[in-house]
């Protein structure tokens, strides 16, 4: 968690508003070329604010422009990714720092796109605008009220905390810290000194983490993670108060998959290694 759910985050920025597809428009290319994709591509501000803007360039490469419509002045950071057309023009393949992913092109006009995505079994809708300027689109942002008032210390009401993991058969195969393959730990199951188990993870410079609503289930054990800062620099950090819904359940050879929703559709899986195998 430490590592993985604020990389994550800046992945979804590809995406915008998950939204039901209308029917495509007319005159609208269903099957693109390289050229028709060129060009700066702006997508619709998120309820935090977000409002990036994808440029795709000649050589392959596409850049990420961070935006924030309660910044608009301010740019962040750009990401470089890689993209491939489709030979049959109907899906960009993105490969990021972060994940690799399909997009379906379901619209395409000289000023218009569209594109979508099925994660988890939900169709998301992704709507983007041709601009010539790398700029956000800030004009059709309307502030979110619930994503406003996140922006603040966190508080016992936000998210109380409990991280005791309900007796199991298999438990004692969880017990141990579970690190990713470049050894940073994500997760750990301890022991209380009653010889409870709970869910665990050590704060990192920026963010806290705690934990909730866990119960076995058939596919493993299920669980919220939630992480805020206490600086007041990330209140507007979409990581800061974020609830994440978890699944882990042991592999047949003794390694740990983790599933994490993110906004409760996007669905990420890894693999954990007992930090004492590595």
């Amino acid at each position: 968690m430490k590592k993985l759910y604020p990389l994550i985050f800046v992945a979804l920025s590809w995406g915008a508003h998950a939204v039901q597809a209308p029917d495509p428009a007319r005159g609208s290319l269903m099957r693109a070329n390289h050229t028709d994709l060129l060009g700066a591509w702006a997508m619709a501000p998120l309820r935090n604010g977000i409002a990036n803007v994808a440029e795709y360039l000649p050589d392959g490469t596409a850049a990420l422009h961070s935006f924030n419509c309660t910044e608009p002045n301010v740019q962040g950071e750009v990401e470089m990714s890689k993209y491939t057309l489709a030979h049959d023009g109907k899906s960009i393949h993105i490969e990021s720092p972060n994940d690799t992913f399909d997009l379906e092109i379901l619209s395409l006009t000289p000023t218009t796109m569209r594109l979508g995505m099925t994660l988890s079994g939900h169709p998301l809708i992704f709507n983007y605008r041709k601009v010539q300027k790398i700029a956000p689109l800030c004009a059709s942002y309307v502030v979110d009220t619930a994503e406003e008032a996140k922006k603040s210390s966190y508080q016992m009401k936000d998210f109380v905390p409990a991280p005791t993991v309900p007796p199991h058969a298999d438990l004692n195969r969880y017990i141990g810290q579970w690190a990713n393959e470049h050894g940073n730990v994500q997760l750990e199951i301890r022991r209380d000194k009653g010889g409870d188990a709970y869910l665990y993870q050590s704060n990192s410079e920026n963010w806290v983490y705690l934990f909730n609503d866990v119960s076995w289930k058939d596919d493993g054990l299920h669980f919220t993670a939630f992480a805020y800062s206490n600086k007041p620099d990330l209140y507007d950090h979409p990581y800061h108060k974020s609830r994440i819904p978890n699944v882990i359940a042991i592999n047949e050879d003794g390694t740990l998959k983790q599933i994490t929703l993110i906004r409760g559709t996007h669905r990420f899986e890894s693999t954990l290694i007992r930090k004492n195998d590595k």
